[in-house]
């Protein structure tokens, strides 16, 4: 998958400001017995959410790009269990759909093609108020897929890390991908 035209990316030059990051959150790499985690689903998780999240000022180690709002991945604890699914929440803003199209005193947001929809400034929607609509993919991350984490439960590594969140970019594009060239062809 091209780099270029991939929903999610990874900033180049950011390991070490993700490295840093993923220090200063090792606490949501805890397993309840306060080792670093050895499950690939719960290290995925919180991984990815020190590569997205709050505590790395932008850019993102994983930033979001139009037409992606944000995602999330979570691990269902149903049972208790290490290797539990892990679901994906990826909230894509779209076109309005098409009773929204023509309502009355809404405008859409504008598509450009270099950066996907942009937000309309105040002075736009003092005028007229603006709608961009969002679908909500939810599905499931293969775990079989998901890395391993090498150094696990005695340290947590950047190097464990990382290649944990390249595979979770690496899998979300898969299943991202076609829907983004879907709304990308259909402007």
């Amino acid at each position: 998958m091209d780099a270029l035209t991939a929903p999610f990316t990874i900033t180049p030059g950011a390991e070490d400001r993700y490295a840093a990051n993923v220090q200063q959150r090792q606490i949501t790499f805890l397993n309840g017995n306060g080792d670093i985690t050895p499950d690939p689903t719960e290290f995925a998780c919180a991984a990815f959410g020190a590569a997205t999240g709050t505590g790395m000022p932008p850019p993102h180690y994983v930033p979001f790009v139009s037409p992606i709002a944000w995602a999330r991945l979570h691990r269902r604890r149903s049972d208790g269990r290490a290797g539990g699914p892990v679901r994906a929440y990826v909230r894509i803003m779209t076109r309005p759909i098409e009773p929204l199209m023509d309502l009355d005193g809404w405008s859409g947001w504008e598509y450009r093609q270099d950066i996907g929809l942009c937000e309309p400034s105040d002075d736009q929607i003092e005028q007229t108020p603006a709608m961009c609509t969002s679908t909500l993919l939810l599905f499931c991350l293969p775990t079989d897929r998901l890395w391993v984490p090498v150094d696990a439960p005695e340290r947590l590594t950047a190097a464990d890390a990382t290649a944990a969140v390249r595979r979770v970019v690496e899998l979300l594009n898969e299943r991202v991908q076609p829907v983004v060239e879907r709304l990308e062809g259909d402007r």
